[in-house]
Formats: structure tokens, sequence, C-alpha cells
């Protein structure tokens, strides 16, 4: 039984560095000259328990995504999806 018991296992909150501080506030600038939000706000509540999904779907997608967005831009978004403390500094900023 050893295998299954990290099987499931959802990351921890981790403590998020001053660059990805910066990227989420550049994020939440461009919501919010947008006026979007309470809707990122009650997007980012109502799909928490999808964040890790999302990571992964994000590292699918980087042959892709790369095209348009920088690498390190799509690694640390995929980082910042799979962290709770991100969220949590997002929705104080937003």
């Amino acid at each position: 039984m050893g295998i299954w018991k990290n099987a499931f296992k959802i990351p921890g909150k981790t403590p998020i560095s001053q660059q990805d501080k910066d990227f989420i506030l550049k994020a939440c600038a461009l919501i919010k000259r947008r006026n979007l939000s309470h809707l990122a706000a009650m997007a980012v509540d109502a799909t928490l328990p999808l964040h890790n999904l999302t990571s992964q779907a994000v590292i699918f997608g980087m042959p892709f995504l790369n095209m348009i967005f920088s690498k390190e831009d799509i690694q640390r978004l995929a980082d910042l999806l799979q962290n709770p403390s991100a969220f949590d500094f997002f929705k104080e900023n937003i």
C-alpha cells in the first residue's frame, strides 16, 4: 500500500517568490483594467479543485503555447497553478 499513500496527494502551500508576485500583480492589473475583478475572483474560488488538472493541461499544451508566450512564463504559470498560496495572493490583490 506504500504507493497509494502519495498517489492523490495535493501539494501544500509554499511561499512564492518576488518574481511570481510580480507576475501575479501584472495579471491583476490587466484584470482590473478590464473591470473583471469580481468575475476573476469567483472563477478562482469555483475552480479550486481543478487547479492541479489545469496545471497539467498547461504543461501538455506547452508546445503550442510557446508560439505565443515564453517558456519561462508558461512554466511559472504551471507552477503557480499548483500552489495554493499563489491563489491567496491573487485574491488579496484582485
